[in-house]
């Protein structure tokens, strides 16, 4: 082989590299447009569930409704407290969804700093989710079957 004939076959060789590398960069920005919506609704519906106006009114509509079956005001303050307090305790704090997503960003093989007791909040949360909004329970099962993946596979190591 001449040396214009290696020079031609290492530039065709480069050219197929450049080509593959940009069909890698369009599948990974192909990916990253594909779940920027469904990620973004995701991170809404949850952000909504810490909404503190909604559970205030959720509260007052609960207080004002077993004040008119009337109910005993004692009985009725202290089943509005444990409704409130069932709810901030079911209730997912920020800081808690963002070391969920912080886990993803890990190598593989590592675990991320969500306690077990934390995981099933947010998947109870998200099942709450899922009553109330139909529309997205589809997403919200995925993201609910790989905290269970996740979970298994934690307890396995």
């Amino acid at each position: 082989m001449s040396e214009e004939e290696k020079r031609e076959e290492e530039e065709k060789r480069e050219l197929s590299d450049v080509e593959e590398v940009k069909a890698i960069f369009k599948a990974i920005s192909d990916f990253i447009a594909s779940i920027k919506g469904p990620l973004k609704e995701l991170v809404d519906t949850l952000m909504s569930s810490l909404d503190g106006s909604k559970l205030g009114e959720e509260v007052a509509a609960l207080y004002k409704k077993l004040m008119n079956s009337g109910m005993p005001k004692e009985m009725v303050n202290e089943m509005v407290k444990t409704y409130f307090k069932h709810k901030l305790e079911s209730a997912i704090s920020p800081k808690a969804i963002s070391e969920f997503f912080k886990g993803f960003m890990k190598p593989k093989h590592t675990h991320f700093a969500v306690s077990t007791e934390d995981l099933d909040k947010i998947v109870k949360t998200l099942e709450e989710i899922k009553k109330s909004k139909p529309e997205v329970s589809n997403k919200i099962d995925e993201v609910i079957n790989t905290i269970r993946r996740m979970t298994e596979r934690k307890e396995e190591e």
